[in-house]
This record gives C-alpha cells, sequence and structure tokens, in this order.
C-alpha cells in the first residue's frame, strides 16, 4: 500500500512539474498541496490536487493513507485515525474578488476503508480475572456531504 501511495504522489508531482505551460503565471490551474499536521500527529500523509476550472470554482479529490497500526485493544495513546484509506473528490465554489481564494462552499464524497476493533472484557471463571475480547475488522464505507 505505501508504495502504491508513494508511487501515486510521485506521478502527480512530477506531472505537474512537466505541465507547467500557462499562460499566465499569477493564477495557476493546478494545486498540490500536503497536510503535515496529518503526518505529524497521526503518521497518516494526506495530499490534495486541485484543478481550478476559473476563478470561482475548482474541482479536486484529497488521498489520505495511515501508516499506523490499528490497536489491538482499548487503550489508545495519542491521537489516531480509524481509517487506513480514504480518497474524497470535491468541487469547491469560491466566494472572493480573487482568483479561487478565500471562503468557499464544498460539495464531497468520501470513500474510506476503516479498520474497526470492538473490544469488550468479560469475567473468566476459571482463571478469576477480567480478559479484553475484541474482534478486529475492516469495513469501506461511502459518505457524502457539505463543507
Amino acid at each position: 500500500m505505501r508504495h502504491t501511495f508513494f508511487l501515486l504522489l510521485s506521478f502527480l508531482i512530477f506531472n505537474t512539474v512537466s505541465s507547467q505551460t500557462q499562460t499566465d503565471p499569477t493564477n495557476p490551474k493546478m494545486e498540490i498541496k500536503a497536510n503535515a499536521f496529518n503526518l505529524i500527529v497521526f503518521k497518516s500523509p494526506e495530499v490534495n490536487f486541485e484543478y481550478l476550472l476559473n476563478q470561482e470554482s475548482g474541482i479536486g479529490a484529497s488521498i489520505l493513507v495511515n501508516l499506523e497500526e490499528t490497536p489491538v485493544n482499548d487503550y489508545v495513546e495519542g491521537p489516531y485515525y480509524n481509517e487506513k484509506f480514504a480518497l474524497t473528490p470535491y468541487y469547491r465554489r469560491y466566494f472572493s474578488s480573487k482568483y479561487a481564494w478565500g471562503f468557499f462552499l464544498e460539495a464531497f464524497s468520501m470513500f474510506n476503508i476503516q479498520g474497526d476493533f470492538d473490544g469488550d472484557y468479560y469475567f473468566d471463571e476459571t482463571n478469576q480475572n477480567n480478559t479484553l475480547r475484541y474482534r478486529d475488522d475492516t469495513s469501506a464505507n461511502l459518505a457524502f456531504g457539505i463543507a
């Protein structure tokens, strides 16, 4: 999964670098952004690609890959994402006099693969102690929203 993510990231970067033949350099048509906060705190790189249709709108997609292992117990040390992978395509409508800048309204959908673990304690009669019994599953989800 890591190799696929870095291959896709490399393709996006090199494709953008080689296609910089724009007539107006002050108004770029494509933007690639990385979320450093997710990488540092959650160990989950997130890359966002946006193609600006005009000064008021753009379409794009965000890809998140979780590199952190899912915890196997109910005690989690620090923040984490349940999502192992997330793909979020979106459409943005900007409300500013500047070119695709400022406040915006966004309609998006998200497909994610999520690691679920369900844990509960039960009292073991033979050993006379509480034991954690957990179930580790993976699910795929689809969501729609407005931001």
